[in-house]
C-alpha cells in the first residue's frame, strides 16, 4: 500500500474556543453541533512541584477520588458506573487535572456526584491505609526493575536541589500520613479557583449546567513555589542491581523553554535523532547493532524548564557501548548536515502526526489546552508546520553544536 504524501500547504484546523472568566474559575469551551459526549477536565495549578514531602500530591489527587460525604467509595464508583461516565485524575509536576467524560443526558446527575469532591471528600483512613498498602506494594515491585531505577536516578541527578527531582523513596511510605492529604487538598482543590476545560457537547446550557455545580463563592488560589531553573550533574553514573536482566539506559539535559526561539526546532532535531522509528538512534542501535527493540528521544516539558531525554532497555552488559552510541550520533549530528532526504522523511512524519493530533473536536481541546498551560502564543503550530515545510540543516547542524554536548548530559546505567 502506497503511503499517502503529505502536502506542504496542510495546516491544522481548529475551530474556535470561546475563555471567560465565571464562577471563580477560567473557562475554555470548544463546541461540536452533533457531539453527544461531554469531556470536563478541571485542572488545577499545582502539582509535585509544590509539595511539602514525597507521594503528598499524587495521593491526594487519587484519594480525592474515594468517596465523599455523601457516597463512600463503593458507591460513588457504582453511581458513576450506572450512568455510564468515566472519572479519573492525573497528577503532573506543575498541574494536576481531573476529568469527566459522560453523556450530555446524564451530565446532571455524574456533576451531582463529582462536584462534591471539591468541597466534601471523604478522605477517611480506612481508604488511606489501603490505598498506602497498594502504593508500597507497586513500589516494591517497580524497585526490582531496572528501568524503574534508572529513571528514578536520572531524576535525582538531572533535577539536583529542584522540586522537579522529588522521588518516592522506601521510607516516603513511612512518613506520609493522613493528614498531609487532608491539608493538601484544603490548600489546593477544596473551593480552589481551576481552569475549565469543556469540549464536545460543549454548548452554553451545558455549560450552565456545570457551572452551577463547581461555582465557587470565595474561591481560592494555590500558592506556588518558584524555585530557580534546574542544572544537572553531569556525567555517567552506574546502578547495580544483582538480578538485572538487562541494562536501562538514561540520559538527560537541560532544554530552553517551549516559547525560546529554538525550542521547535530543536523538537525537529530530536525527532531526527530518537523521535520515531527511522531516527538515527533505531537505525543505530536497533537495526544495525540489534541491542534493542526500541529506542527513543523525546523532549519532556516544564514550567520550570523542559529536559531532552534518552531512554533504553538493551542487551545485558551492552549498556556502556549503548551510551558510547548514542554520543556518536551526538557527534555526528554536530559535524555533518543533515541529508534533505532525511530531513524530508523526519519532517512528513512529524507533519503527520501532528495532523492527526488535531482530528476531532477533544484533540483539537487537547492542543488548546497544552498551548494553555504551558503558556504558548495562540501561532505556535503554525510556527511549527512552517518550520516543518522549511527545515534548515545548517541550522540543526548549529543547535547541535550546543544543546547535544555528550560531557553536559546526565547519564544513567542500571545492569547488573
Amino acid at each position: 500500500m502506497q503511503i499517502p504524501e503529505i502536502y506542504d500547504h496542510y495546516k491544522a484546523v481548529t475551530s474556535p474556543v470561546k475563555s471567560w472568566k465565571a464562577g471563580g474559575h477560567t473557562w475554555h469551551a470548544l463546541h461540536e453541533q452533533n457531539c453527544e459526549i461531554v469531556k470536563l477536565e478541571l485542572v488545577f495549578d499545582v502539582g509535585t512541584a509544590d509539595q511539602e514531602k514525597s507521594l503528598q500530591a499524587n495521593f491526594t489527587s487519587n484519594l480525592l477520588l474515594e468517596g465523599t460525604s455523601s457516597n463512600n467509595a463503593l458507591e460513588f464508583s457504582r453511581k458513576l458506573d450506572e450512568l455510564g461516565a468515566y472519572f479519573s485524575s492525573e497528577c503532573g509536576r506543575d498541574y494536576t487535572s481531573f476529568t469527566l467524560h459522560v453523556l450530555a443526558q446524564q451530565l446532571k446527575k455524574a456533576l451531582a456526584i463529582v462536584g462534591e469532591i471539591f468541597r466534601s471528600p471523604a478522605l477517611t483512613q480506612e481508604e488511606f491505609d489501603n490505598y498506602l498498602f497498594e502504593a508500597k506494594e507497586e513500589f516494591k515491585h517497580n524497585c526490582a526493575q531496572t528501568p524503574f531505577l534508572a529513571k528514578q536516578k536520572l531524576r535525582k541527578l538531572l533535577y539536583a536541589n529542584h522540586p522537579y527531582g522529588q522521588v518516592a523513596e522506601a521510607s516516603s511510605f513511612e512518613k506520609i500520613q493522613l493528614s498531609d492529604i487532608d491539608r493538601f487538598a484544603k490548600a489546593h482543590f477544596i473551593h480552589h479557583s481551576c481552569q475549565i476545560f469543556v469540549s464536545g457537547n460543549a454548548s452554553e446550557s451545558t455549560c450552565r449546567t456545570i457551572s452551577n455545580f463547581l461555582t465557587i463563592d470565595q474561591p481560592s488560589i494555590s500558592a506556588k513555589r518558584n524555585p530557580q531553573p534546574f542544572k544537572g550533574i553531569a556525567g555517567r553514573q552506574i546502578i547495580h542491581h544483582p538480578n538485572a536482566q538487562q541494562d536501562s539506559v538514561r540520559l538527560g539535559i537541560r532544554f530552553p523553554e517551549s516559547n525560546h526561539a529554538d525550542f521547535l526546532p530543536l523538537n525537529l532535531l530530536s525527532s531526527v535523532l530518537g523521535g520515531y522509528f527511522g531516527s538515527r538512534l533505531m537505525q543505530n542501535i536497533r537495526e544495525e547493532k540489534g541491542l534493542t527493540y526500541g529506542i527513543g528521544s523525546s523532549i519532556l516539558p516544564g514550567l520550570h524548564g523542559n529536559a531532552l531525554m534518552i531512554s533504553s532497555d538493551v542487551k545485558q552488559g551492552s549498556g556502556p557501548l549503548t551510551v558510547d552510541e548514542i554520543e556518536k550520533e551526538f557527534k555526528r549530528l554536530q559535524d555533518e548536515e543533515i541529508s534533505l532526504t532525511e530531513l524530508n522523511q523526519a519532517c512528513s512524519y512529524l507533519k503527520g502526526n501532528l495532523l492527526r493530533s488535531f482530528d476531532g473536536v477533544f484533540e483539537q481541546m487537547d492542543r488548546y489546552q497544552s498551548l494553555v498551560l504551558n503558556q504558548l502564543n495562540q501561532d505556535h503550530y503554525d510556527q511549527y508546520f512552517e518550520l516543518l515545510n522549511k527545515p534548515n540543516s545548517i541550522a540543526l547542524r548549529e543547535l547541535a553544536q550546543k544543546y547535544l554536548n555528550a560531557s553536559e548530559f546526565t547519564v544513567v546505567i542500571a545492569q547488573q
